[in-house]
């Protein structure tokens, strides 16, 4: 299947990646995107690519991914300055909450 593919060349495609993304124009990488960007995207894929060949396991994935991007958005929020907290909550009344 893809995701053995994917984890037994996971290597190779993390350097080729790597390779990639460091000769892009724009954006540029931060240093921490150009490490560990390509291995997280690809052990994701690869989690998921394995859970949708077991029973009800891509089902628990979403939902369990739908519980960390939701924990994500509130730090990343949390971590603003004070003067742009200010902003976040007339947005989110706005727009409605995605959660």
């Amino acid at each position: 299947m893809l995701h053995e593919f994917l984890a037994t060349n996971r290597n190779e495609l993390i350097v080729r990646c790597q390779a990639k993304v460091a000769c892009r124009s724009a954006p540029h990488p931060t240093p921490k995107e150009r490490l560990h960007g390509v291995p997280r995207f690809l052990g994701q894929l690869i989690e998921t690519l394995r859970l949708e060949e077991t029973a009800g396991g891509l089902e628990r994935h979403k939902e369990t991914s739908q519980r960390g991007a939701a924990e994500r958005r509130d730090r990343a929020r949390d971590s603003y300055p004070s003067e742009s907290k200010a902003h976040v909550p007339p947005m989110i009344e706005m727009f409605g909450s995605s959660t």
